[in-house]
């Protein structure tokens, strides 16, 4: 079993810091960050990625990644150029959680980006993983669309044994988007942050053929 630990990302840093190193000696295996941009001012005064780049340097063993980035803030390419600069920065320890938003449709408002139906967010949710995904792993990618359209010819390596994969968090909204995005998690990435129901995670593995609670990453 391995522990871990999120904090926001509030001033002053030098405080936040502290915690971290604090946390790193007390044994925890991984700490994550919130990526909510100013949707609270006093918790998340901080850009989530520019916060964890700094943070890696004042940890050395710690794996430290967000809990979780938000669709509505970036592009996949924009995410993966960020997790792979910090995981050269840590040497190899950054995970990327990702998450729908559709806890926090506010969030949407931060960046003009109008409201989504639950459809569009898992449809949204989807593209962005399988675009990142293969980012990750060091693909190159020539996606048309229809929300993130990507070229990139060339990714630079991880410094991680293995690639960098989406672990996406998931929320109960709609039923059927609850449903969809255990599935999809299940099919692109290594791993699931599940705060929806138990039973919606077990339906998703077992249809799927993976065991509850495998960490397991299936290519398409």
């Amino acid at each position: 079993m391995r522990f871990g630990t999120l904090s926001f990302t509030h001033a002053p840093f030098e405080d936040l810091a502290a915690r971290w190193r604090w946390f790193e000696a007390l044994g925890f295996d991984s700490a994550w960050v919130a990526d909510e941009l100013f949707a609270q001012p006093g918790l998340s005064d901080f850009e989530a990625w520019t916060a964890l780049g700094a943070l890696a340097r004042e940890t050395t063993r710690m794996r430290i990644g967000t809990l979780v980035s938000t669709l509505p803030f970036r592009h996949p390419t924009f995410l993966a150029a960020q997790a792979l600069t910090l995981d050269h920065i840590s040497g190899g320890r950054a995970a990327v959680g990702i998450g729908s938003g559709a806890g926090d449709p506010e969030f949407n408002d931060l960046v003009g980006q109008g409201r989504w139906s639950a459809s569009e967010r898992a449809d949204r949710f989807e593209e962005l993983a399988r675009v990142l995904s293969a980012l990750l792993g060091g693909r190159a990618v020539d996606h048309d669309g229809p929300h993130y359209p990507t070229v990139v010819g060339a990714v630079p390596p991880s410094v991680a044994p293995e690639p960098l994969v989406p672990q996406p968090a998931t929320k109960k909204t709609a039923h059927n988007a609850a449903m969809r995005t255990p599935r999809q998690a299940a099919r692109i990435a290594r791993g699931v942050i599940a705060a929806s129901p138990d039973k919606i995670l077990h339906h998703s593995c077992t249809t799927l053929g993976l065991g509850r609670g495998q960490n397991k990453r299936v290519d398409r």
